[in-house]
């Protein structure tokens, strides 16, 4: 036996977390981004301002605190604006979110993508 640890010792499942809210930026420039998350209260969650750099992203973890209903508006400074409702359970679904130099596409991330 070593001296780190037992033989028998089990190991938990590997589960993939998935990130809250997950925006890519697939735009040839950097954009500025408004987000808007409420809750089935209409209670809001989250508002941010961000910057996305050219071919990156941002991940929020800590977002969505339980399962339900969000609404999300994701607002370009300079362009379009985009809504949508999904329901989400906190670590197993989030919402990702796609900038494209012409639209934006927000949809929902499943853990078992």
């Amino acid at each position: 036996m070593s001296q780190y640890g037992s033989r028998n010792r089990t190991r938990s499942p590997i589960t993939r977390i998935v990130p809250d809210l997950r925006i890519t930026n697939y735009d040839l420039m950097e954009r500025e981004v408004s987000v808007e998350i409420t809750d089935e209260a209409d209670e809001t969650v989250v508002t941010a301002d961000r910057t996305v750099v050219r071919g990156g992203d941002l991940t929020w973890r800590g977002v969505f605190q339980r399962p339900g209903t969000y609404n999300v508006t994701v607002s370009l400074h300079y362009g379009e604006s985009v809504a949508a409702t999904y329901s989400v359970r906190p670590g197993r679904t989030g919402i990702g979110l796609d900038i494209h130099p012409d639209s934006i596409e927000i949809y929902r991330v499943p853990a078992s993508e």
